[in-house]
């Protein structure tokens, strides 16, 4: 949601477009970082794992290596060339 006004800020050279641009982009590495951790704590045995809860069963039928292996490098190294192009 954030990141259509962002968008349009850099588009028009709004002052201040740097910054929102900053922060944008911390914020996408702060989202990662928080799916990490809730991954990691919801597995069997994490603090936040719900004995008898909802079953991830139907996940072992989807190619998921795509995802950790791929897509989230991919969109970290998006972020960190996003800030550095912005820093100048």
């Amino acid at each position: 949601i954030l990141a259509i006004p962002t968008m349009l800020a850099v588009a028009r050279r709004n002052a201040g477009w740097q910054g929102r641009v900053r922060w944008l982009t911390v914020a996408g590495l702060a989202d990662f970082a928080a799916v990490l951790g809730v991954g990691i704590l919801s597995q069997a045995g994490g603090l936040l794992h719900v004995p008898g809860g909802a079953d991830t069963a139907v996940v072992q039928f989807m190619p998921l290596i795509m995802i950790p292996a791929f897509l989230v490098p991919m969109f970290i190294l998006m972020l960190l060339l996003q800030w550095q192009r912005v820093r100048g």
